[in-house]
């Protein structure tokens, strides 16, 4: 839908200073080491896309925009307050994601927030901002809302136009991790933060509707988790050696025979069942159940006279024990296995996909 033509113009006597919270080099704004990427996402890697979505959303509604940061460096806060003062701003936004700590299950918190200056009173423009922005964020991706926060930051308080900093998820969460670096959520975040600002200055907002950014399929499985997945994996821990519980709970418990198993096999001791830690567990059991053959004896030559008779070989029947049906039935309703050659050796690859299936980290049979 495009902007009416009086609507942009008295959109374009509004300028809004967008600032992207941190910069290259800050230390310790990261996530935890996330197996599926093979490293850590940087803070800048979300605030610097999404605050520049911002800025088209803004300016296609009619808004003027500029930016307090530089992308080489992270900008003092001192010079990011001065720019926007100096420019005579109308509104401050600055973009940032949480964190509660530098790993996963440090804490449960989650969501996004909007905070204004402490000592602002709810009738404050400030207060007004924020509490449409977290409203906005709220139509979006499922999220916690945490509201608005009265905090003394250095942005809100030196700025001299109504201030708000978004914190648009946690870093130490598994799933928001994820969102970091979807372009989909930088646009979504972006639109709901713009209708936020339409409804502040009293003008309508003409665009899209927000549509919400997909969740990031896992391929991990951490503290605190529980459920099938779970259970599938502590059996094959059991079946591996390790003394564990096999209960569907991700506990303190459980953590630590995967910390040991990753130790004993030279992995990133992190407490974390991700693809490199499963794929090395589905080996160890192919190793198990595939010894090494003893040591070849060659048998004395038969006496002519008395050589015995060939046998033919028995066929074997493909009908699973009578211990182990309930099990395969389950296993076949899944999709794990299709229940062919259930007598015969399998090998180690036909092992790792195997494992790899009930564990929940490979595709099933449909």
């Amino acid at each position: 839908m495009a902007v009416n033509k009086t609507v942009f113009l008295k959109a374009q006597k509004v300028l809004i200073a967008i600032d992207w919270g941190h910069g290259p080099g800050t230390p310790g704004k990261e996530t935890p080491y996330i197996q599926s990427l093979g490293r850590k996402i940087q803070e800048e890697e979300f605030n610097i896309p999404a605050a520049k979505a911002l800025a088209a959303a803004l300016q296609a509604q009619g808004f003027k925009t500029m930016f307090t940061a530089d992308e080489s460096y992270d900008t003092p806060l001192a010079t990011r307050v001065k720019r926007a003062n100096a420019a005579g701003a109308d509104i401050f936004i600055s973009i940032h994601f949480n964190a509660m700590g530098h790993t996963f299950g440090y804490s449960t918190a989650k969501g996004f927030s909007a905070h204004i200056q402490q000592g602002m009173s709810k009738t404050s423009s400030a207060y007004k901002l924020a509490s449409l922005m977290v409203q906005e964020l709220a139509a979006g991706t499922p999220q916690v809302n945490r509201g608005v926060v009265f905090q003394p930051l250095y942005v809100t308080r030196w700025t001299n136009m109504p201030a708000v900093l978004v914190e648009l998820g946690f870093m130490d969460d598994p799933f928001e991790a994820g969102l970091m670096l979807q372009k989909s959520f930088h646009q979504e975040v972006a639109m709901e933060l713009t209708k936020a600002v339409n409804r502040y200055t009293g003008l309508p907002y003409s665009g899209g509707a927000v549509q919400a950014a997909k969740p990031v399929a896992r391929e991990y499985l951490m503290l605190d988790d529980q459920g099938a997945g779970v259970r599938a994996m502590q059996d094959y821990y059991k079946k591996a050696g390790y003394k564990i519980t096999v209960d569907s709970i991700f506990g303190k418990d459980t953590k630590a025979v995967v910390v040991a198993f990753q130790t004993k096999y030279g992995l990133k001791p992190d407490g974390v069942h991700g693809t490199a830690t499963a794929a090395k567990l589905a080996e160890v059991i192919a190793t198990l159940g595939n010894p090494k053959p003893k040591p070849v004896v060659t048998p004395a030559k038969p006496n002519p006279v008395t050589k015995p008779k060939e046998e033919k070989p028995m066929a074997k029947s493909n009908e699973p024990s009578k211990w182990a049906k309930e099990t395969i039935d389950k296993a076949k309703e899944i999709g794990v296995t299709d229940g062919t050659n259930l007598h015969g050796t399998p090998t180690r690859e036909e092992t790792i996909v195997i494992a790899m299936r009930a564990a929940g980290l490979a595709p099933r049979l449909k």
